[in-house]
């Protein structure tokens, strides 16, 4: 090393660089979410102001209800982390345990607090949010939970797609300030961990080491235990005809998943009161009504509502809904499993875990930080048609303006044009070639 020079951080070593016209798209969307988050924080400022002046003048005005939820699942969980039997109560969890138990160590932070309101039990969990949050070790609590996994997953993201130090700081703007992961902390949802061990996964299943191949496995099996459906990203090793590896994964997810119920003395290590309050979760019509739910069968169930509110409670929806489920599920199983474009298969992926569960909020959305990392990565070989459309539905998806009105149904759609346009361009592309191929072989 000549003198003079400064050492390179290991960390950005071996790095790729950016061609310019991935540096220019790159760019776009840096100076568009740095703009955007500050024009939102003003407009969040000004509904502030707006709402606390409705309430000096009427004590019962309902303008900051909405305001009321923010943080809301991080202190339901974190309660939930605190008690014996989170699935035993009124209001049982329809969280999985590992979902609960990733925030116990915030919780013990905020344990005294709790225990202030413990014997309010007409709080709801509105109320109980309201008052946590004007004491400091909530506050402690939060900043930790941001940082440590915000933190990670732009580590991850920078080992995975090998981006030099500029990149890196570009990206963690991108992904701190766009509207998934403001709105994901707004929530303070466990959705986070799951994308830190689906990164996990992504970065280590094709490694040469067979340790790491392992951990991989693990986090993967971690990632489904904490939301379920993130388990989909385990085609990215059948692609790879690692089909032990993938038992494997099914293996350590039923260990991990059952295990996790005996930490709860409570619940004495019982799946069935989580199932029963899961599926009322699932099934509650005020969830499925909800603007801010992108789910595939929240949005049947919008559209049919609009013409016959009984024809929701009927079994012939409940039929067309599960065949559209499983189509959905078979055509992105195959399709994702048979490409040999990582960005469609990431695509896929991505779609497949945010309209597949029937509740779906706008958190789950930073899933899609995968398929746009791979749009980035193959942005020079992309058709200037796909630049433009998926550059202008990440874009979109990542607008943080787009958070005030909490209305999410054109994101709902962005996303099915996305996974059915790759569903449809793979069939063509790759599985019907491949059967022509194979019958003028049989023909020869």
């Amino acid at each position: 090393m000549e003198k003079g020079k400064l050492k390179k951080l290991s960390l950005f070593d071996n790095r790729l660089t950016l061609s310019t016209g991935q540096t220019r798209i790159l760019n776009i969307f840096f100076y568009t979410m740095l703009a955007a988050t500050v024009t939102t924080m003003i407009g969040i400022i000004l509904f502030y102001v707006y709402s606390l002046a409705a309430l000096y003048h009427d004590p019962e005005a309902k303008t900051s209800l909405w305001l009321l939820t923010i943080f809301s699942d991080f202190v339901e969980i974190m309660n939930f982390s605190l008690d014996d039997s989170p699935y035993l109560a009124d209001v049982g969890s329809s969280y999985p345990p590992v979902a609960i138990m990733v925030l116990y160590p915030f919780a013990l932070i905020c344990k005294s607090v709790f225990a202030q309101y413990s014997a309010r039990e007409d709080l709801d969990i509105a109320e109980l949010t309201s008052l946590v949050v004007r004491h400091p070790q909530f506050w402690v609590a939060i900043l930790l939970f941001f940082f440590i996994c915000i933190l990670s997953i732009i580590w991850l993201v920078t080992r995975k797609y090998r981006l030099d130090l500029k990149a890196t700081l570009k990206m963690a703007i991108v992904i701190s300030f766009s509207a998934p992961f403001i709105y994901a902390i707004m929530r303070g949802n466990t959705i986070y961990f799951a994308l830190i061990f689906i990164l996990i996964f992504l970065f280590l299943y094709d490694s040469d080491k067979p340790v790491l191949r392992e951990i991989a496995l693990i986090s993967l099996a971690v990632a489904g235990a904490i939301k379920i459906y993130p388990l989909f990203f385990g085609v990215f090793l059948l692609k790879k005809k690692k089909i032990f590896a993938s038992f494997r994964v099914a293996v350590y997810f039923a260990i991990i998943f059952f295990v996790s119920f005996k930490f709860f003395s409570g619940s004495s290590g019982d799946v069935n009161p989580f199932v029963e309050n899961l599926q009322g979760f699932m099934s509650d019509a005020e969830r499925l009504s909800c603007f801010r739910n992108l789910s595939l069968t929240a949005l049947l169930y919008k559209i049919v509502y609009l013409f016959s509110p009984a024809a929701t409670e009927s079994a012939a929806f409940g039929g067309v809904n599960l065949a559209l489920l499983i189509a959905l599920f078979l055509a992105a199983t195959v399709t994702a499993t048979v490409t040999r474009s990582n960005m469609s298969r990431a695509v896929i992926c991505s779609a497949v875990v945010i309209l597949i569960p029937s509740v779906s909020y706008y958190y789950v959305v930073i899933l899609e930080i995968i398929p746009f990392m791979e749009y980035l990565m193959a942005y020079d070989t992309l058709s200037k048609r796909s630049r433009l459309t998926y550059g202008t539905i990440f874009m979109f998806l990542m607008f943080t303006p787009i958070l005030l009105p909490q209305f999410f149904i054109p994101h709902a759609l962005s996303i099915i044009f996305m996974v059915s346009y790759e569903i449809y361009k793979v069939t063509r592309s790759e599985i019907i070639p491949w059967f022509k191929r194979r019958a003028e072989l049989k023909k020869a």
